[in-house]
């Protein structure tokens, strides 16, 4: 050991075998040059590790803030999402609506006493196939299936009917 007359506070160290190599990744890792490093493991081994564990604790108190931000972030997302798809709801709502009107106008104005003429008519047939693919589009879901039952119904009905009348 060789002491410098210089500055008295620096010590010249050998190391074990392999141990150099280790303190280098250690100190890597931590983002601190050897000499900050074996510093912060003496002060560490003198003070029990506390002020290692106070630095963890640091950082996860960090990873907890982070993530409740991440939370919050997340949270306003899907309230977003939630208002988006009462928008879209709404707006299919009114899109329906819309096709319910253009249809009702339609059907008003092939039952007009003085008939329009051809192209007229055939205007209005377009419109009217367009309304009801419209509406078709737009159905819940749930609305089209108690819909395709209705059907079914129907021709059940219209079955049964028929048996009827048969002598």
């Amino acid at each position: 050991m060789t002491v410098n007359r210089t500055n008295p506070d620096q010590y010249q160290l050998r190391f074990p075998a392999g141990l150099r190599d280790r303190v280098k990744a250690i100190a890597d890792h931590n983002g601190r040059s050897m000499n900050a490093e074996i510093i912060a493991m003496i002060e560490s081994a003198q003070d029990g590790g506390s002020a290692e564990a106070a630095r963890f604790k640091a950082l996860l108190d960090e990873e907890r803030q982070a993530s409740s931000r991440a939370l919050k972030m997340v949270d306003q997302q899907m309230d977003m999402l939630l208002d988006y798809r009462d928008i879209v709801r709404r707006a299919n709502g009114q899109i329906v609506q819309q096709a319910k009107i253009i249809e009702s106008i339609c059907y008003i104005v092939t039952s007009l006493e003085a008939a329009p003429d051809d192209d007229v008519l055939a205007l209005v047939e377009r419109m009217l196939t367009a309304a009801k693919a419209v509406q078709a589009d737009h159905e819940p879901a749930d609305v089209k299936e108690a819909r395709e039952e209705l059907r079914k119904l129907d021709k059940a009905i219209e079955k049964a009917d028929d048996l009827l009348k048969k002598p």
